[in-house]
């Protein structure tokens, strides 16, 4: 199994654009599990991993160069879902924008069947303890503080991803 390159992967909006065009393209088998048919390896240099590779055959699998992974797949990530995990500022101009324009359009909207998804609204917060007492500060506040605090409770309380994921 090869490690993931980071340098190829430029930004999290490429990413998930290569993604995206991957899995809308995918065809689905009678057992709904995702079918990845490579027509060469530029996908998976990209990547730098097998992000899914189940094929029906073994001699496609074999063609496409992929039949290691497939069995590897196969045999150990079988029906598991991706992990993801985001550490967020819920006032964060770059965190709202990556949260609005890639993870709910694309990933929340494609994958949500086969993504575990972690959102942690903690970000880039700074806590101190005086007198047995911790305080938090947010970067940008009180208000980010406080709505952190609410996105943490809507995570919490409705534990179902697809009850808090559209509030946030």
């Amino acid at each position: 199994m090869q490690k993931i390159n980071y340098k190829l992967i430029r930004s999290w909006e490429r990413f998930i654009e290569c993604f995206i065009s991957v899995v809308t393209l995918l065809p689905f088998s009678s057992e709904k599990k995702l079918i990845v048919l490579f027509n060469n390896n530029k996908m998976l240099n990209y990547f730098g991993f097998y992000p899914f590779t189940l094929v029906q055959s073994e001699n496609v699998a074999t063609e496409c160069s992929v039949l290691d992974a497939c069995l590897y797949y196969n045999t150990s990530q079988l029906d598991k879902k991706i992990k993801l995990t985001l550490l967020y500022e819920t006032l964060c101009p770059d965190c709202q924008k990556f949260i609005l324009n890639t993870l709910q359009r694309y990933v929340w909207k494609y994958g949500q069947d086969f993504v575990d998804f972690n959102l942690i609204p903690y970000g880039n917060a700074r806590r101190t303890q005086l007198n047995n007492t911790w305080t938090i500060q947010c970067q940008h506040g009180p208000v980010e503080c406080a709505l952190n605090k609410l996105h943490g409770c809507a995570i919490s309380k409705l534990v179902y991803v697809g009850k808090w994921f559209p509030l946030i």
